[in-house]
């Protein structure tokens, strides 16, 4: 009963909070189960059974707490880096402590430890943990459901329009939770009057999500497969979310990616455009607005990685005797425009007005015009 309580109001309630962010993280019960199944957990065991005596905990606990907090505020200071690893060491150092006293108490007390109850202590938390994890699933599916469910009492006027595009929903998608909110985007931006409109919804949707599991090839001079650009620059954390429609076009983008400090603007997006078949224009954004040179995150280190991801995006795109031409170009924020057989590329730079200095840099490859002519730099 103690160990059901404790976990209950520790790894329960902690994960039921969470439980309407799960379907963001695809990860997020691969993760779950290897937390559960690693030896951390018998560590864990081991270090909570035994701890030093109560006068020596009572100056440790508030010794690492205090440890920890200095840590939080210096390790975003550049300047504070000296200290952060300080700090981290001490940690890390009272952490084997810890451990090292925990493990030599197991050894001298092995037989009390070699017992039923030691088994139920390390193993009921597991059990608990792996028994909760459908539960945390339909959770999570339910919550999307209700939000989307409630997005729909205003795209879709008619009550009984509506009532049948939420059935309609949960029997086509089930607990495939990234189409139904792919059909949901459709349905808000469509506002669709009759049956008729919201099956039409779903055809695209399932439609574009086979070409998605299949995609097909595209003739370099048409452009690129943009279910296979989207993954240009996946191995270095930009794979674009779902190619969707939109108003006037068919698109996909990467999530920013934050340059140096957690708390900085400063970012980087990919992006692919194109129509519903083919994607004919790739594009690549960085935004810098704390432009201070040397420090990680500003202007120094956000060009340099921007003329990787460019250097990288350029050579997934085009043929490599195209790159050669101006590959040397890619970090020193020269603007240049180029026209090949079959891409005009173009580098430009915004320089911001305001006070900050700030600036915005953009690669632009797309596929030329039928009937276009070649240029030179």
């Amino acid at each position: 009963l103690k160990t059901t309580t404790l976990w209950a109001f520790t790894v329960g309630a902690i994960s039921v909070f969470r439980a309407n962010k799960i379907d963001e993280n695809p990860q997020f019960f691969r993760q779950m189960l290897r937390e559960t199944l690693s030896i951390t957990v018998l560590i864990q065991f081991l270090v909570d059974t035994y701890t030093f005596g109560i006068f020596t905990e009572f100056i440790m606990v508030p010794v690492i707490a205090l440890l920890s907090m200095m840590l939080a505020v210096a390790k975003p200071d550049l300047k504070s880096r000296p200290v952060a690893s300080l700090l981290e060491w001490i940690l890390v150092f009272v952490g084997f402590v810890y451990v090292a006293h925990a493990f030599n108490e197991a050894w001298n007390h092995w037989q009390e430890l070699k017992s039923l109850d030691t088994a139920r202590e390390i193993l009921v938390p597991i059990a608990l943990s792996l028994l909760f994890m459908p539960m945390l699933f339909g959770l999570n599916v339910y919550i999307v459901y209700e939000q989307i469910y409630r997005g729909l009492d205003w795209a879709i006027d008619d009550c009984r329009i509506r009532r049948y595009a939420k059935w309609r929903a949960f029997y086509t998608f089930g607990a495939n939770l990234d189409l139904l909110k792919r059909w949901r985007r459709l349905a808000v931006m469509e506002h669709p009057t009759d049956k008729c409109g919201v099956s039409a919804l779903f055809e695209e949707v399932i439609s574009t999500h086979r070409k998605e599991m299949s995609p097909s090839v595209v003739a370099p001079s048409h452009g690129w497969s943009p279910f296979t650009a989207a993954k240009f620059l996946s191995d270095e954390g930009h794979a674009t979310d779902d190619y969707h429609r939109s108003f006037d076009t068919w698109s996909s983008a990467s999530r920013a990616e934050t340059l140096g400090k957690t708390y900085s603007l400063n970012n980087i997006t990919y992006r692919v455009e194109g129509s519903a078949d083919i994607a004919t224009e790739l594009s690549l954004e960085l935004r810098v607005y704390n432009p201070i040179n040397g420090e990680e995150g500003t202007s120094e280190f956000a060009d340099d990685r921007f003329g990787k991801l460019a250097g990288l995006l350029l050579k997934a795109a085009i043929d490599e005797s195209s790159l050669q031409q101006f590959k040397d170009q890619l970090g020193d924020g020269t603007q240049f425009q180029i026209t090949t057989a079959l891409h005009d590329i173009r580098m430009t730079r915004e320089d911001w007005t305001h006070g900050s200095g700030g600036y915005k840099r953009e690669l632009i490859i797309a596929i030329k015009a039928e009937g276009g002519r070649s240029s030179d730099i």
